[in-house]
C-alpha cells in the first residue's frame, strides 16, 4: 500500500475531486481533510467558488486539486449550520476547544488548538478516532516504559517520506499464527537473522556482495538459461557426480589432470585422440582388442 501512495502522491500529475470536511476556518483561510488511498490527508483550501462562500468547520465541501498540498473549493455540499445547531463547545483562555458535534446523525467529538487546527477527533458512529499533527512533529514518548501499539485488525504506515526503524539492542518483526510455525527477521549487532518455512524473491536485478558464505540443506536445484562462474579456486567434493549435457567443450591451458582407482570412457561413436606426444605406460600389461587396428 504504501508503494502505491507514495507512487501517486509523489506525481505532478495526481487529479482528484471528491467531497471534503473543512476542519479548520480562520482568518478566510481553511483546511479541508480528504481521504485518499485508504489514508487521511489535510491540505490547505483556497475557495474558487464565483459566490462568497465563508468557510465554516464541519461543511462538506467539494474539492479538487493536483497535488495533496493543496485544493480548491468548488461546491458547497452540506453546510455545517444544521450541525452548529447542535455542537457543544468546551474553550480554553488561549483559544484552545473541545468541540461536541451532531453532523447528519453522527456525533463527532474533535479538540482544536486556539489557531483552529484540528487535533484530535472521535466519531462516535464508526468508533474510529484520528489523532493530528497540521503543524510540526508528533512525537510519542515513554521514556521509563513500553509502548504498546495494539490493533484488532490490521496496523497500516505510509508515509511521504522516508520510514526509519532503529533501536540500540534488537529489533524483530516476526508473524505466528501457530506456535511451530512462524517466520521472522531479527536484527541485532551481531547480524541479522531469516526464519521462515518458504522464502521467496523476485527481482529484475540483484547484486549480491558475500566476503564469506556457507549453504547447508538437504538439496539444492537451479535452472538458468545462461551462467557464468570466474572463480580463482573451485574445489568439489561429493561422494557421486552426475552429469548431462549435448556438447561439452572444455580448454585447459596447462595441465588437465585425473587421479582415480579405475577410468572407463564408453563412447556410442567414434574416439578421436589428437596431440603432438602421446605416451601410455602400464604397469603390468596393455590390450588392444579391435578387428582391424592401423599402425602408421
Amino acid at each position: 500500500m504504501l508503494h502505491d501512495i507514495n507512487q501517486r502522491l509523489n506525481t505532478q500529475n495526481i487529479q482528484f475531486t471528491k467531497p471534503a470536511t473543512i476542519t479548520r476556518a480562520a482568518n478566510g483561510e481553511a483546511q479541508v481533510r480528504i481521504e485518499l488511498d485508504n489514508a487521511s490527508f489535510n491540505i490547505e483550501a483556497t475557495s474558487a467558488l464565483l459566490v462568497p462562500y465563508t468557510p465554516s468547520l464541519g461543511d462538506t465541501v467539494l474539492v479538487t486539486g493536483e497535488s495533496i498540498r493543496h485544493c480548491y473549493i468548488i461546491g458547497v455540499i452540506d453546510p455545517s449550520a444544521k450541525a452548529n445547531n447542535d455542537c457543544q463547545k468546551i474553550s480554553a483562555k488561549n483559544g484552545a476547544k473541545a468541540l461536541c458535534k451532531n453532523i447528519d446523525g453522527r456525533e463527532i467529538i474533535s479538540v482544536e488548538n486556539e489557531q483552529g487546527y484540528l487535533l484530535f477527533e472521535y466519531d462516535a458512529n464508526e468508533k474510529k478516532s484520528k489523532i493530528y499533527a497540521p503543524q510540526g512533529d508528533l512525537s510519542l514518548n515513554a521514556l521509563h516504559g513500553n509502548i504498546d501499539l495494539v490493533s484488532g485488525k490490521n496496523i497500516r504506515c505510509s508515509s511521504l517520506g522516508n520510514i526509519m526503524l532503529e533501536s540500540a539492542t534488537a529489533a524483530q518483526i516476526r508473524v505466528a499464527p501457530k506456535e511451530d510455525k512462524q517466520s521472522a527477521i531479527s536484527l541485532s549487532d551481531k547480524g541479522i537473522v531469516l526464519s521462515s518455512d518458504r522464502i521467496g524473491v523476485n527481482a529484475q536485478e540483484a547484486k549480491f556482495q558475500i566476503k564469506k558464505g556457507l549453504y547447508e540443506g538437504q538439496s539444492f536445484k537451479s535452472v538458468l538459461d545462461h551462467s557464468k562462474l570466474m572463480v580463482g579456486k573451485l574445489e568439489t567434493v561429493a561422494s557421486r557426480i552426475l552429469e548431462r549435457a549435448k556438447n561439452v567443450y572444455r580448454t585447459v591451458d596447462e595441465l588437465q589432470q585425473t587421479k582415480a582407482n579405475r577410468v572407463r570412457t564408453l563412447v556410442d561413436g567414434a574416439y578421436q585422440l589428437k596431440s603432438e606426444t602421446s605416451y601410455i605406460e602400464s604397469k603390468k600389461s596393455v590390450k588392444i582388442d579391435a578387428e582391424k587396428i592401423h599402425l602408421g
